[in-house]
């Protein structure tokens, strides 16, 4: 019998260092910025690794999720390999901007094709203004996240071996948030981890999780992880 997967709408909050992406790599000299290290936590701390690329290309004004997202599926549709789809906003300082962000591609060289395609259905792009160069930036991404539910209160991604997930006892600012990760970083013995805090919709109800990703994770650490997180939130 295979395990049941559970599909959760989310928001993702987590802070990354962002750098502006070449201009003959982008469409008509829009704003697009890539990750420099996607899970900054893991490989800023740890293991040297090349992840995947993650691209944040700007958009001209706010658009729903589903108008992003139904564009998405058309432009997949002429595709051999779907790219992956979140939407939501950066903040740098005082700076806000709308994005949307792609990941599970091969290259940066295909960022340009799929912006063109946004563009033939009706998504704007802002067009680049200045240059930025790692810099660190709070990310919230709004997307599913699918998991199996595992025991104990841990959950592990459907789609990556690498990520997990358990819930929080209460709501944690992202302020907040932050030195409780660094917190629990210096007391466990499972080190080198990237966490984001998610709140997923479930049920009608908001549950707060902490998502963690690390290489070759299993049950076991993430139970470590979770509960060196709830001991020291008390």
């Amino acid at each position: 019998m295979k395990e049941q997967i559970t599909g959760l709408f989310s928001e993702l909050t987590k802070e990354e260092p962002l750098s502006t992406l070449e201009s003959d790599l982008t469409a008509s000299d829009s704003c697009v910025l890539e990750s420099v290290s996607p899970f900054f936590g893991y490989y800023h701390d740890g293991p040297m690794a090349q992840p995947e690329p993650h691209v944040y290309c700007v958009l001209d004004g706010y658009y729903s999720f589903m108008e992003v997202a139904r564009a998405a599926e058309a432009i997949n549709q002429s595709r051999n390999c779907p790219f992956d789809l979140a939407v939501g906003d950066l903040s740098m300082g005082r700076e806000r901007c709308y994005v949307m962000r792609i990941k599970h591609i091969s290259h940066y060289n295909e960022v340009a094709g799929i912006q063109f395609g946004f563009m033939d259905e009706g998504i704007g792009f802002k067009s680049r203004q200045k240059k930025i160069d790692s810099r660190m930036t709070v990310v919230r991404l709004l997307k599913f996240i699918y998991l199996y539910p595992g025991d104990n209160g841990v959950y592990m991604d459907a789609g990556n071996p690498g990520m997990g997930y358990f819930v929080l006892p209460a709501y944690v600012e992202w302020e907040e948030f932050k030195p409780l990760t660094s917190e629990v970083k210096n007391d466990t013995s499972i080190l080198y981890f990237d966490a984001a805090r998610i709140s997923s919709y479930q049920n009608g109800n908001i549950q707060e999780m902490v998502r963690i990703y690390k290489e070759h994770l299993t049950p076991e650490m993430l139970m470590a992880i979770r509960d060196r997180y709830h001991k020291i939130m008390g």
